[in-house]
């Protein structure tokens, strides 16, 4: 089995990042930017429902201000990114951090 040069945790900030699928915008709370070899993706969490996406995470931007977010499109790679990622977040480590942005979004009111 090859081994992976996997990295998490490659952020410390909170954000808010609003996605569109099929036609309807989604809120969503930034909970981890992680690479498995050279490849970057970033796991987001719906505010409203808590659903989980993993996205690809292009960084090499053009603009300092964007960057590129994009589905996985293969299959099995989306099955492996998502096996990797549950493999090192846990249900209750996902609900801390969300429960800290509800902390965060509730004093902001």
């Amino acid at each position: 089995m090859k081994e992976h040069d996997i990295v998490f945790h490659k952020n410390d900030d909170k954000a808010l990042i609003s996605i569109n699928i099929e036609d309807e915008d989604i809120d969503c709370a930034l909970l981890d930017i992680f690479s498995i070899d050279d490849k970057e993706y970033i796991a987001l969490v719906s505010l409203e429902d808590n659903d989980l996406y993993i996205l690809e995470y292009d960084s090499e931007k053009d603009n300092e201000e964007e960057v590129i977010l994009s589905f996985i499109e293969d299959e099995e790679e989306m099955d492996f990114v998502f096996d990797v990622f549950e493999s090192h977040w846990s249900d209750e480590e996902i609900d801390e951090v969300m429960d800290s942005y509800f902390e965060e979004l509730e004093e902001d009111e």
